[in-house]
């Protein structure tokens, strides 16, 4: 009989450990009203493993996602803090620029109705040479 063991030790050692998590199923998969005494030895053997098993893997994805998942965000919130910063620089340039356009239409729509003669609107973008240059206005100093 001991040979026959020695023999057959790692076989019988592997289908133990394949009855064992079948076992803990079928024990979990019966309403408790149907556990056996079997099924209920089962439970009390297993159960502080499995609450010590489910601790660690929550322990470690709290870890996961407090540290490790978070590592970069620090910088990334700089970068869209500083891109936040240049959009509202930009919405108020141009709300400013809206509103300059708007005074200008109106101006425009107060020359239009208050004057036979019609106006052209332009942009200066030279002066020609010939033309003398503007001088700077003379101020006395103050001593």
């Amino acid at each position: 009989m001991r040979s026959l063991l020695r023999r057959y030790r790692e076989p019988i050692f592997v289908a133990f450990l394949l009855a064992v998590p079948f076992a803990i199923f079928a024990a979990k998969a019966r309403k408790p009203m149907g556990h056996n005494p079997f099924d209920r030895a089962v439970l009390a053997l297993t159960a502080p493993v499995e609450k010590a098993i489910v601790l660690s893997v929550n322990g470690l994805q709290d870890a996961w996602h407090g540290y490790v998942a978070l590592r970069g965000v620090r910088e990334e919130n700089l970068r869209l803090r500083r891109e936040v910063l240049h959009g509202n620089n930009e919405a108020s340039a141009l709300a400013e620029v809206k509103a300059e356009n708007d005074r200008l239409k109106r101006l425009l729509e107060y020359a239009d109705r208050n004057s036979p003669t019609r106006y052209l609107v332009a942009e200066v973008i030279a002066v020609g040479a010939s033309l003398p240059q503007p001088r700077a206005a003379h101020r006395p100093r103050h001593r």
